[in-house]
C-alpha cells in the first residue's frame, strides 16, 4: 500500500495535458488556521470539532453553522463534504467560500432553518500531497458498505456524523486537480454510469441547482441526458457503486439508512461551486413541489400514484423521528386500497403493520370480508366505517401494495412516532366528510386532515395521526389505519 507521509509537492508528481499544478492552493495547514480564526470570530454561529485523525495523523474538522436563537428542533440538517479524493482541491476551496457566506447576512434564512454541517477536506492527507486516495491507497469516496461500518478513519469519521445527525441532506463535493480554463465535468446529480445505485432521487432538486448554475453561466452536463440512453450497471459491479468493487458510496448508504436526499456535486470553478452549494441550502428553506412546508424532499416513505404514507411532524425534529421509524420498515407497511371511486367523491386507504392482515387479506373476497376477519380493535369503529364505504363499495377487494426493502429492515410492533397518509385529488375538490378508524377527523394540521393544492398541480389531502393517545388510537400503539374521504372532485379545466 502506498505511503504518502514522506511525499513532498513536486512537478514530476502530477503531469497532466495542461501542465499546470495547484501550487497557489491554501496548504491544508493554513486551511486549519482559518478555519480556527473563524470560529474565534464567529463563537456565536460557528462550532468547530474534531472527528479524529486520518491516517497520516492530520486532524480531521467538522464545522456546524446554525442560528443559536432557534431551536434545534425546527432544524433540518446538511452535511455537505468535500476532498475524498485528495487531489480535487476545487471541492474543498468551494466550500470554504461556502462557509464565508453562511457566515454572513445572505444566508440567515439558511441559519434560522438548517443546520449546516460541514467537513471541509476529508482526506487532508491526499490534499498536502496531491493525491486522490488516502495514505493507505483506499478511494475514500466507496469505502461504505450495507454490512458493516467503513475501513478508514477519514470514512468512519463522516460516517459517525450520519449516524449521530441523521441528515435530510448529504452532498459530497468533488472537483479538479488543475488550476484550468477548459470545459470540464460540471454537475450535480448522483449518476455516474456503472451503477443503480447511485442516482439522486429527485432528480428535478438536482436539476433546479444544474439550471441556477447554467443562469449563472457554468454550463453542466446531464449524464444520462446528455447520453439520450439510461445508463445501465457495470457488468463487473453489478449492484455497487462508482469504482467501489463490493463498496457503495457514503449518499447511497445516507440514502438507504436514513432516506437523505443525496447528491455528488462535481465543482470545476470555485465560483461554480459557491453557486451551485448555495442553491442547494436555499432550495431547503422552500416548500418543494408538493410539499405544504419548507425543507428537503425526504418525506415520502412509500408511494404510489396517488397514495403515500409520509412520515408525521410539526417540526423537523418529530419528522426525522418518525421518518427513521418509518423508512427502514417499509417493507412491513402493508398498505391498501378501498374502494376507490374518484368521480363518485370517494376514496379510501388503510395501512397496516400487522403481518396476520397479509393473510388475512389474501382470502377475503371484499373489504367487508376483511373486516370482518379482523380481530377487536379498540381503535376502531367497524359499524361507522363499513355504513361509510357502503354496500355497493363493499363488492369490491383491496389493493395490497408492497415496498422494496432499503438498507437495515426492522420489524414494528406498532408505530410510535406517528404517520401521515397522503392522497391526490383533482384540483378545486370540497370535502365533506373524512373518516378516520370511522371516527370523524377535524381539520388540523396535528391530529386530523389538512388539504393544500400548489401552484399548478392536483390538491393534496394528508391524514396526520400523532405520537402517543389519540381519538384515533386511544391506547397509543397504533397498527391498522383505515380512512374514508367523502368529497366533491373538481374539475379539470376544459
Amino acid at each position: 500500500m502506498a505511503d504518502y507521509r514522506q511525499a513532498q509537492w513536486k512537478i514530476d508528481q502530477s503531469r497532466d495535458i495542461v501542465g499546470q499544478l495547484r501550487l497557489h492552493d491554501p496548504s491544508w495547514a493554513e486551511i486549519e488556521l482559518q478555519l480556527h480564526d473563524l470560529c474565534r470570530r464567529h463563537p456565536d454561529l460557528l462550532r468547530l470539532e474534531q472527528l479524529g485523525q486520518s491516517v497520516c495523523g492530520n486532524d480531521l474538522w467538522l464545522l456546524e453553522i446554525t442560528d443559536p436563537t432557534i431551536a434545534a428542533a425546527e432544524k433540518e440538517t446538511a452535511l455537505l463534504y468535500a476532498c475524498e479524493h485528495g487531489d480535487e482541491h476545487t471541492a474543498t476551496l468551494a466550500l470554504l467560500q461556502l462557509i464565508h457566506w453562511l457566515l454572513g447576512p445572505a444566508a440567515q434564512a439558511v441559519r434560522r432553518q438548517q443546520r449546516v454541517l460541514i467537513i471541509p477536506c476529508v482526506n487532508p492527507d491526499g490534499y498536502a500531497t496531491f493525491h486522490q486516495d488516502n495514505a493507505k491507497g483506499i478511494n475514500l469516496f466507496a469505502d461504505y458498505s450495507f454490512d458493516h461500518p467503513p475501513t478508514q478513519p477519514e470514512a468512519r469519521a463522516v460516517y459517525s456524523v450520519m449516524e449521530l445527525h441523521q441528515p435530510e441532506l448529504v452532498v459530497s463535493c468533488h472537483g479538479l486537480w488543475l488550476k484550468t480554463e477548459w470545459a470540464a465535468i460540471e454537475n450535480c446529480q448522483g449518476s455516474y454510469g456503472n451503477s443503480g445505485y447511485d442516482r439522486c432521487h429527485s432528480r428535478l432538486f438536482a436539476e433546479q441547482v444544474n439550471l441556477a448554475c447554467e443562469k449563472a453561466g457554468y454550463p453542466q452536463d446531464r449524464m444520462e441526458e446528455d447520453a439520450e440512453r439510461i445508463l445501465r450497471r457495470d457488468p463487473e459491479w453489478p449492484s455497487h457503486s462508482f469504482r467501489s468493487g463490493d463498496k457503495i458510496t457514503g449518499g447511497v448508504y445516507a440514502y438507504q439508512r436514513f432516506h437523505s436526499l443525496q447528491l455528488t456535486a462535481e465543482i470545476m470553478f470555485l465560483s461554480s461551486g459557491l453557486k451551485k452549494l448555495q442553491t442547494i441550502l436555499q432550495l431547503g428553506c422552500r416548500p418543494w413541489r408538493y410539499e405544504p412546508s419548507p425543507g428537503y424532499p425526504v418525506r415520502v416513505m412509500t408511494h404510489t400514484e396517488n397514495f403515500c404514507v409520509c412520515s408525521y411532524g410539526r417540526t423537523a425534529e418529530e419528522r426525522r423521528r418518525s421518518r427513521m421509524e418509518l423508512w427502514p420498515s417499509c417493507e412491513q407497511l402493508q398498505r391498501y386500497f378501498l374502494p376507490w371511486h374518484q368521480d363518485r367523491g370517494f376514496l379510501g386507504c388503510a395501512v397496516s403493520v400487522v403481518p396476520a392482515d397479509l393473510e388475512i387479506a389474501a382470502q377475503a373476497k371484499s373489504v367487508d370480508d376483511f373486516l370482518l376477519a379482523l380481530p377487536a380493535i379498540p381503535e376502531l369503529d367497524l359499524p361507522a366505517l363499513r355504513q361509510a364505504l357502503g354496500p355497493v363499495r363493499l363488492s369490491a377487494r383491496l389493493g395490497l401494495m408492497r415496498e422494496a426493502p432499503p438498507l437495515r429492515q426492522q420489524s414494528l410492533p406498532f408505530i410510535q412516532h406517528g404517520l401521515s397518509l397522503r392522497a391526490r385529488l383533482l384540483p378545486g375538490s370540497t370535502i365533506k366528510r373524512v373518516l378516520i378508524n370511522g371516527h370523524p377527523a377535524p381539520r388540523s394540521r396535528y391530529c386530523g386532515y389538512q388539504t393544500w393544492t400548489p401552484r399548478q398541480s392536483f390538491q393534496f389531502l394528508q391524514l396526520n395521526i400523532p405520537p402517543g393517545n389519540s381519538p384515533f388510537c386511544p391506547d397509543g400503539r397504533l397498527q391498522r389505519l383505515f380512512c374514508t374521504v367523502e368529497y366533491e372532485p373538481g374539475l379539470i379545466p376544459q
